[in-house]
């Protein structure tokens, strides 16, 4: 695989196709489950931190790329298994400051299950975009005339 010629509109083409078709899948989702305009908040704050795991793959492509599109994903999935993972850490440590919780294996066991099913949620909605974004920005690898 390699990044579609020339590289940096593909990038950028990839990055706003793939943000919104995240935007939108968490907007849907959200919507159903709260208020529209809870769910407006929550897609913002969603899609800036796809933005994170959007260009840690990029990255990740640039330095190595990968040799097949599932390979690819898998890069994808695990950026995103990153930022799912410590964003779920920013919370717990969040929700013991501004509830004043004490840190107790009971109420981290807790937690790590509500997290656990929030990253199950956050990686599923995030495959959509994940998919798209390695469509419009890699192409297989062309063989060299000669």
């Amino acid at each position: 695989m390699q990044f579609r010629p020339p590289a940096f509109p593909w990038i950028i083409t990839g990055l706003i196709g793939a943000l919104s078709l995240h935007g939108l899948a968490w907007f849907f989702s959200r919507a159903f489950a709260m208020d529209t305009a809870e769910a407006f908040y929550e897609t913002q704050r969603q899609v800036i931190l796809a933005l994170f795991w959007m260009v840690s793959a990029i990255a990740l492509w640039s330095m190595r790329p990968p040799k097949n599109r599932l390979t690819a994903l898998f890069h994808i999935m695990a950026c995103a298994f990153v930022v799912c993972l410590l964003g779920s850490a920013v919370a717990f440590f969040n929700w013991m400051v501004a509830q004043n919780v004490a840190f107790a294996p009971g109420n981290l066991l807790l937690f790590s299950g509500y997290a656990l099913l929030m990253m199950l949620g956050q990686l599923f909605l995030a495959l959509p975009s994940a998919t798209l974004l390695q469509q419009i920005i890699l192409s297989p690898e062309r063989p060299k005339a000669g």
